[in-house]
């Protein structure tokens, strides 16, 4: 008896089985793709494809551990109004405005992210909701900017100024300040590409990331 034939038909029968898996698997990813909840529109606030993003908007916020009062409220408002917009909050995780956002996004109920220079999570700041000690020091500056779609930076120190120069050589986010330092050309004019802003508010509208609603 040739048994070829049959081998053969074991081999496809075998093939289809498998293949309907997969598209059951396929057909249930979808669906459960599409019953995902969309983030509720904010009255007067619409990011630019927010309907069709399954990811959230990540924000990156820098600053000086040692901060005056002024920046500490500056941030606590930015973490406030990031939660407010769904936006997760990306920062060093420690003190100074790293701790005003993280508590003005928390007490919103957002999500803020600690970027640990340590590699342990010592003294990490009681408001992040995920922790990651890196244990690269102050290297960890380049993924903090790195990992947000913009970059607000509130106030100035010498390692928020790295931050500021690793946003801005990265090139292709927003980068906005709000109070802090500011950089000026040999000809004592203001350095072009960062975003200045006043205020908390004007600071986000000022991301690109979200746009008045018409």
């Amino acid at each position: 008896m040739d048994l070829a034939p049959l081998g053969l038909s074991f081999l496809v029968s075998g093939f289809a089985r498998r293949s309907h898996h997969r598209l059951d698997h396929l057909d249930l990813a979808i669906r459960a793709r599409d019953e995902i909840p969309v983030a509720p529109e904010i009255p007067g606030w619409n990011p630019p494809g927010w309907q069709d993003r399954l990811v959230a908007i990540q924000v990156s916020v820098c600053g000086p551990r040692d901060c005056t009062p002024e920046d500490e409220s500056n941030a606590r408002e930015v973490g406030r109004l990031l939660a407010e917009r769904e936006a997760v909050v990306i920062c060093g995780g420690y003190t100074g405005v790293m701790a005003a956002v993280a508590a003005g996004a928390r007490g919103a109920g957002g999500t803020v992210v600690g970027i640990l220079s340590r590699a342990d999570r010592e003294d990490a700041n009681p408001d992040l909701s995920i922790v990651i000690p890196t244990g690269v020091g102050e290297a960890r500056n380049s993924i903090i900017v790195n990992s947000g779609d913009a970059v607000i930076v509130v106030g100035g120190s010498w390692g928020t100024l790295s931050e500021l120069a690793l946003a801005m050589r990265r090139g292709n986010v927003p980068v906005v300040q709000l109070g802090g330092w500011r950089l000026l050309d040999r000809s004592g004019r203001p350095v072009e590409g960062v975003r200045h802003a006043p205020s908390p508010e004007e600071a986000l509208t000022a991301t690109g990331l979200w746009t008045p609603a018409r």
